[in-house]
């Protein structure tokens, strides 16, 4: 089965919320890595992961990550 990719996930790193790295010209395209996995973008802790397709992190938990606000990409 394809599932599509969720737009969000948590980082096992250090729990911060991720959202999904998707191409620049279609907007819709998820990006992925050599593996195949998707890419996400730590708000936390400013650094891009990937998660197999399977293994994506969604719950509450992701909820409660979206409440952090980012204040600052710097």
């Amino acid at each position: 089965m394809n599932l599509p990719a969720p737009k969000h996930s948590l980082c096992s790193h250090d729990h911060g919320l991720g959202v999904l790295l998707v191409d620049i010209k279609t907007e819709m395209i998820p990006r992925k890595d050599r593996r195949g996995n998707w890419q996400y973008y730590c708000l936390k802790g400013h650094h891009v992961f990937g998660i197999p397709s399977g293994e994506v992190i969604v719950s509450t938990e992701v909820a409660k990550a979206k409440e952090e606000r980012v204040t600052s990409m710097v």
